[in-house]
């Protein structure tokens, strides 16, 4: 015995975080994940007897196995601390039966910091075999949805790509979201464009306020818009709408340009817009499409390296869950930033919509006890990885925050048998949007950009500008990198950490 504990993790770049925080009585060392896996070349799972599988070591990890065995002999325990979800379960397992005679205990780690360390050393626990079962299941659906159709790949797609360095493959999660993509473009080929017109009037008050209104109905007959067609085929599905022709709207203008312009009516709705959840794996895939046009790729390098400096907790997960501490942490800097009357009584509870969601762990949010700056991040990790936690920073702090609170207005304006409606809302209260901006004065603008003129029912206006809109329907669109992750999790496919 050499008096040491060996710690076994995935990612190496862990290996220095852990060693500084547990000290000279530990081992790290890092398994760089799977080291065993069905062979590429065959088949590997008996379908006739209970989907047996057959699993070998990677040629490249043989030395860390044999180094593995050797260490673990002399080791006073062993920790198997790879990540805590069913890959992470599953690497544990096959590391267990690498070292049979060793005392081996499974412990997680779903922050590296030093009270995510400790938490984790102090409450070891034994293999899941739920989560491996899982992932052995995945595996075997992963080989036999894909493993034939990688080899037809191979033979027709392959050999015309000389500029493709990697293997084609097929499996689980690519196989069904090609499925997905197929189908979306057949879709568009069958989409046949339609086009219609209406009028947008620019309008006046007495006061010489600005503001614009668009025709709602002619002689008691709604206009047709968008939400009217149908959007796999482009046609009208709504027969009690009626379409504008170009000369139709042309006479119209003329009609109407010599009439006056009255509100007939307005109407006042108050709304409630609640906060979001916090991110789970593929929500921040999408936001970080959306917001920061990464790619999912480079949004899962740089949430790992965030994870594995301590910045954020453990970014594969499908959970809501927050604990007490990071609710804490949020609503001591809800309350510091943006004040108390932005603090909820109580704390924001969520819960998962995701099917066979692994709720094990909590959401993505900023590690520790306290939440750093995005300026700390960037000086240790870059300013790609500052802009993804900075996204993740604000999304913790918006969900325990209070909802906006929103007055929809809705105007509508009369002209002989045409009637025009502008709609506008006035956000009373900002809520978790301020959470959403990067500064309060952009939160205020963007609510000012939304508000109409004052006016009353009777009042007359005047028209400064009629003019013909035209608009096309659209076939539905080809899938972005965010909307197909959206997609696939709606489907119950799978979480793409990779895909």
């Amino acid at each position: 015995m050499s008096g040491k504990s060996l710690i076994i993790v995935e990612s190496p770049s862990k290996i220095k975080s852990i060693s500084k925080i547990l000290g000279d009585n530990f081992d790290v060392i890092s398994c760089v994940g799977h080291f065993k896996d069905l062979p590429e070349k065959e088949l590997a799972v008996d379908v006739e007897n209970d989907f047996a599988t057959k699993l070998v070591v990677h040629a490249d990890k043989k030395d860390f196995i044999k180094s593995l065995k050797q260490k673990a002999k002399s080791a006073e325990k062993v920790y198997l601390a790879t990540d805590p979800d069913r890959e992470g379960e599953a690497i544990a397992f096959h590391l267990s039966q690498e070292v049979p005679n060793a005392s081996v205990e499974r412990v997680q780690f779903t922050e590296i910091t030093r009270s995510g360390i400790e938490e984790g050393m102090q409450h070891p626990r034994g293999l899941d075999y739920d989560l491996v079962e899982a992932q052995k299941a995945r595996r075997i659906i992963d080989r036999l949805v894909g493993y034939k159709i990688s080899e037809l790949l191979r033979r027709s797609i392959q050999t015309t790509l000389s500029n493709l360095k990697k293997s084609l493959s097929a499996g689980r999660v690519q196989s069904a979201t090609i499925k997905i993509l197929v189908d979306r473009e057949r879709q568009r080929m069958k989409f046949k464009d339609v086009t219609y017109f209406d009028l947008k009037a620019n309008m006046l008050t007495k006061k010489d306020e600005s503001f614009s209104a668009v025709l709602f109905s002619l002689s008691d007959m709604k206009l047709a818009s968008g939400k009217d067609f149908d959007p796999e085929t482009g046609t009208l599905k709504n027969k009690k709408v009626m379409m504008l022709s170009e000369s139709q709207a042309q006479a119209l203008i003329q009609e109407l340009s010599s009439s006056s312009w009255t509100v007939i009516d307005k109407e006042e709705k108050p709304q409630t817009a609640y906060p979001p959840p916090p991110f789970i794996t593929s929500t921040l895939q999408q936001a970080a499409g959306r917001k920061l046009r990464f790619s999912a790729k480079r949004t899962m390098i740089n949430a790992q390296q965030l994870y594995e400096n301590g910045f954020i907790t453990y970014m594969r997960t499908d959970s809501l869950q927050l604990s007490s501490e990071a609710i804490q942490a949020a609503r001591n800097m809800i309350k510091s930033s943006f004040g108390e009357k932005y603090l909820p009584e109580k704390p924001n509870h969520y819960k998962s919509k995701v099917k066979n969601a692994q709720e094990a762990h909590e959401a993505i949010r900023p590690a520790g006890k306290a939440i750093k700056s995005a300026e700390e991040v960037e000086r240790s990790l870059g300013k790609d990885a500052a802009n993804l936690y900075k996204l993740i920073r604000m999304r913790t702090l918006a969900c325990q925050m209070k909802p906006a609170k929103i007055l929809r207005t809705i105007i509508l304006i009369q002209n002989q048998k045409a009637v025009f409606r502008a709609v506008g809302k006035v956000i009373q209260f900002p809520g978790y949007r301020l959470a959403y901006v990067e500064s309060q004065s952009q939160a205020e603008k963007q609510i000012d950009d939304e508000v109409l003129p004052a006016m009353e029912k009777g009042e007359e206006l005047s028209c400064e500008k009629l003019k013909i809109e035209s608009h096309t329907t659209k076939p539905p669109p080809r899938y972005s990198e965010a909307s197909l992750i959206k997609e696939m999790v709606n489907r119950g496919i799978g979480r793409p950490s990779t895909y």
